[in-house]
């Protein structure tokens, strides 16, 4: 029922070799794969008895470099500042698993990707419950409101010409105690009634 948790702000993420380590969870997100690669590689060290890891990537890292275990073709040449690299990457809907979009089982709960979920995932398509109306040509030509249409937004203390007005306007809103009296002296102080 309890959990050992090590929190850290760019201390641990590199250099580091804590082989226990299970888990890490990836809050800082980086355009830099080397420092992805060994921020989830605290957690990727193997160790006795540890057969996996558990790595929580709240800010989309793999998305961005790909999974931790991709094969990757390293050379001393490097890439260009700007050049994108699309990387072929899916999110499991039932237990957020990221998996190589060629997938079509999850790894992790079994789920099985069906060809029209996978259609949808790779051209971010959503499906939404509604109800197709014919639009007329008078209803697509209407003009839109303008401005002077909008209701003005009014100062809470709008209306309100004396002390006592203000005073019930603060219990009627349940302003802080002293709202009026702010109100009254900022107003006094600036000479308007």
């Amino acid at each position: 029922g309890e959990e050992e948790v090590l929190s850290s702000c760019m201390i641990i993420s590199e250099g580091t070799d804590i082989p226990s380590v299970g888990g890490a969870i990836l809050m800082r997100p980086t355009a830099s794969l080397s420092l992805y690669l060994q921020m989830v590689g605290r957690a990727l060290r193997p160790a006795p008895g540890k057969q996996e890891a558990v790595i929580l990537d709240h800010v989309g890292n793999a998305h961005r470099h790909g999974l931790p275990t991709d094969e990757r073709e390293w050379n001393l040449a490097g890439r260009r500042r700007r050049e994108s690299v699309s990387i072929p990457i899916k999110d499991c809907p039932v237990c957020f698993c990221s998996c190589p979009s060629a997938a079509q089982v999850c790894p992790d709960c079994g789920h099985l990707f069906l060809v029209e979920e996978r259609d949808e995932q790779r051209r971010g398509l959503q499906q939404l419950e509604g109800e197709l109306v014919e639009i007329t040509s008078s209803a697509r030509h209407r003009p839109k409101p303008n401005q002077q249409q909008r209701p003005r937004r009014t100062h809470p203390a709008a209306g309100c010409r004396t002390f006592e007005e203000l005073l019930q306007r603060e219990q009627e809103r349940g302003y802080k105690s002293g709202w009026a009296r702010h109100v009254w002296a900022a107003r006094q102080q600036a000479g308007s009634p």
